[in-house]
């Protein structure tokens, strides 16, 4: 019994695996991404993108951020809906550097508005259905959905951003009861 517990508990679930001092999240999916090319990495409501899609997609938009002036620890803003594209738009503001700031669109424009100055939330990745929500924002606005088609149009190679593990990565708005 003893033996079955170790292998459940420790032996299975031994899943570390060993990282350089200095990888950050993106750095060690971009590795993934070569191992991993042809696998499903992401799936949700029937849609799905494997490792190279993703990496692709996520660096397309990493330069079109960085050409919006994107950088380390620059702050953006992402309102979407849980999907696909929340995945990439994650991955494509770490790729360019910045820091992810989450925007739920359920929140009171009052709140919205505030976390946006509060954080110095430079850019907003958001979807058409949310634009109205941000219109009088004076920040740049990226609609993943509509503005696909220039983004697109970018490079496709990982972005040789400049970054280390002591960049911000993130900055959460929690209701204060969560810490």
């Amino acid at each position: 019994k003893s033996d079955e517990k170790k292998q459940l508990l420790f032996n299975w679930n031994n899943t570390a695996i060993p990282l350089s001092q200095n990888s950050c999240i993106h750095h060690i999916f971009e590795q993934k991404a070569e191992l991993y090319h042809n696998q499903i990495a992401v799936f949700y409501e029937g849609k799905k993108l494997d490792y190279k899609e993703l990496n692709y997609k996520a660096n397309q938009l990493a330069h079109y951020l960085m050409k919006l002036g994107v950088s380390e620890d620059t702050r953006v803003g992402i309102c979407i809906d849980r999907s696909i594209d929340m995945i990439i738009g994650i991955l494509g503001i770490m790729k360019a550097g910045g820091a992810y700031v989450p925007l739920d669109p359920k929140f009171p424009n009052e709140r919205l508005k505030f976390m946006i100055e509060d954080a110095k939330i430079s850019v907003l990745l958001t979807q058409e259905k949310y634009d109205n929500k941000f219109s009088s924002s004076k920040n740049s606005v990226v609609l993943l959905d509509k503005d696909w088609i220039s983004i697109q149009k970018e490079r496709s190679e990982n972005p040789q951003v400049v970054r280390n593990i002591n960049s911000l990565i993130y900055v959460i708005y929690t209701s204060g009861s969560t810490g």
